[in-house]
């Protein structure tokens, strides 16, 4: 008997030690997780279908929203209620009308709501946010409104380089899940599902709660506060005309709400900032960094403020401050880029800032293209097709990308090269029919007449009334020798605009090959009226080449032959001090030098 007691009492300590040393293992960061089937039986309630409306009361779009109290505060994406006319709100049966806001902050892409004064399940937020990434997680949305969808995932990424910060997951989200719940394996919420990544595969974000609990909320029960959060919905939306010191009086009683100081100056700054009153905005900015040195976001948001009054040296040097805080900052980079890009025309500097986005994320394929752009502003060309092409690689579907590589191929005359790239973009955009004028000009300049006239044609079905086109068209048929048709399609040009040079300029053209010397100087001499560059003879014809104009060579000795008929010698193109009088005067003179 003493041994068997001694047997129970040995069992029992070593069960004791062994749930001990789990703990202890544990070191209490993994506690014990809930099934999947009871964490949607318990937050499904909680999680609701938004519908935003405009002031006519049309269906603007719907998303997602999670209830975080009992007496129903809502948490939802800004751009799920963005300039709502009206707001409602459905939990299945249960269906809610003219919901406001209670808090928001756009600059963060966050919005609070307020159902009626109720008693509602809810979702608690995470106390602790202790992100993982590998962590099970679960999103809770309403994609494609299919309500109360539930998909599960791990945390891919914790994107400390966005702003805001952002959570990367692989849990399936489509439109209609913007915010919606995202939840730990405990059933707690541990952010709002925001947008997807449409070129990957389940790359999907979402805002960290935390961001949500920074924001003040109203208590719409209290008069004062209730108009302060409209007068401030309005301020950012700029739909009522606020004087500054009134918006200034706004801004910080509004603020004085925040718990956390730093984000109460950054919210602040934004605003300011949306106004366009840098000056504040800098103010509250560098308040922020006082008390947030480390925070590489405010930096990058101070420089775009130096940005807007011209501070060159400011402005690189917070973008710079910000890189020393976080090198992979792939806001900033961005703004340094197109800073150096659009503004200070340093166009090298501008690659190596875009080469860095593209190295920290080469999923910003648009980039590409700015770099492109880049190279074309450097005179490379090749360099520039090369850019594009390497976009194509992501996104071999983009018609932008066809028609800016073909424009360049057109440059070079590369015209087959062109064509291809035309015709692709027609492929995956047939709509934009200003894409069969641009690839006939291609087949005309190639000398591909036929081609180039089912082009127009096909043109001219969606732009009947288009000059160009018509102009086009004319100098095609003219030279398949349909000279009726040429005639026809040059007067309908110059019926749409009277003063279109090139049709007067085809028209003589026309004349002189059928032998009518009489209207091809009478065609002629109206076109040196309205462009008297003709009246320097060839010279004035290459000027026009260079400024977009083109004709084949038959063409241009066509008009040489005729420049020599009205006795206009080629000259140097020198600007007249009074042209009309002179101008008068040689065409007067051409016109009967072509008579005798």
């Amino acid at each position: 008997m003493k041994n068997l007691l001694f047997i129970l009492f040995f069992i029992l300590l070593f069960v004791q030690s062994s749930f001990s040393q789990n703990e202890i293992t544990s070191g209490g960061l993994e506690p014990i997780k809930v099934s999947s089937e009871e964490i949607y039986s318990k937050c499904s309630d909680a999680v609701v279908m938004i519908y935003r409306y405009d002031r006519d009361n049309a269906l603007l779009c719907y998303g997602s929203g999670v209830i975080v109290s009992s007496s129903g505060l809502v948490y939802t994406n800004y751009h799920v209620v963005k300039d709502a006319g009206r707001i409602e709100i459905r939990n299945g049966n249960d269906i809610y009308d003219s919901i406001p806001f209670a808090g928001f902050d756009p600059f963060v892409d966050a919005a609070i709501l307020k159902l009626p004064d109720g008693d509602y399940p809810f979702i608690n937020c995470v106390n602790n946010e202790d992100l993982q990434v590998g962590s099970s997680i679960y999103a809770l949305g309403n994609p494609q409104g299919y309500t109360k969808t539930f998909s599960y995932g791990v945390i891919s990424a914790i994107r400390t380089n966005e702003s805001p910060k952002q959570i990367q997951i692989s849990a399936p989200i489509s439109p209609g899940s913007s915010g919606g719940s995202l939840l730990n394996s405990n059933g707690e919420l541990i952010g709002i599902t925001s947008l997807s990544v449409t070129t990957g595969q389940n790359m999907n974000f979402a805002i960290p709660v935390k961001t949500f609990k920074n924001l003040p909320v109203a208590d719409l029960n209290d008069p004062g506060q209730k108009v302060l959060l409209n007068q401030m919905l309005a301020l950012y939306s700029n739909t009522e005309r606020i004087d500054f010191d009134k918006s200034v009086e706004i801004i910080s009683e509004y603020c004085n709400m925040y718990n956390n100081d730093t984000a109460k100056w950054e919210f602040a700054g934004n605003l300011y900032f949306n106004q366009g009153e840098n000056d504040s905005a800098i103010k509250c900015f560098t308040r922020a960094i006082e008390l947030s040195k480390n925070n590489q976001h405010l930096y990058t948001l101070r420089g775009d403020c130096y940005q807007s009054i011209s501070d060159t040296i400011n402005t690189l040097s917070d973008y710079a401050a910000s890189l020393s805080l976080c090198n992979t900052c792939i806001t900033t980079y961005i703004a340094r880029a197109n800073y150096y890009h659009y503004t200070l025309k340093d166009y090298e500097k501008a690659i190596d800032d875009y080469n860095m986005i593209l190295k920290i994320n080469p999923e910003y394929d648009y980039v590409n293209t700015q770099k492109a752009n880049c190279r074309l502003s450097l005179n490379d060309r090749p360099g520039a097709i090369s850019e594009l092409s390497k976009s194509l690689c992501w996104k071999i579907d983009d018609p932008f990308v066809y028609v800016m590589r073909a424009e360049i191929y057109s440059m070079l005359e590369m015209y087959d090269d062109a064509i291809a790239d035309y015709t692709n973009s027609l492929f995956y955009a047939p709509q934009q029919s200003d894409l069969y004028l641009d690839r006939a000009i291609i087949y005309s300049k190639k000398g591909d007449i036929y081609n180039a006239i089912k082009d127009y044609l096909e043109y001219l079905k969606y732009s009947p009334d288009e000059v160009v086109a018509h102009n086009n068209l004319a100098y095609a048929y003219m030279n398949t020798k349909d000279f009726d048709q040429a005639e026809k399609c040059f007067n309908r040009s110059i019926s749409l605009d009277p003063a279109h040079v090139d049709s007067f300029l085809g028209l003589a053209i026309l004349n002189y090959r059928q032998g009518r010397n009489k209207s091809t100087i009478q065609f002629m001499c109206k076109a040196l009226e309205l462009k008297e560059v003709l009246l320097n003879g060839m010279p004035g014809i290459a000027e026009l080449e260079n400024n977009g104009w083109f004709w084949d060579k038959a063409e241009k000795k066509d008009i040489k032959s005729i420049f020599k008929l009205m006795r206009i010698s080629d000259t140097k193109i020198e600007p007249i001090k009074d042209p009309r009088p002179h101008a008068r005067k040689l065409k007067r003179e051409a016109a009967r030098n072509g008579n005798e």
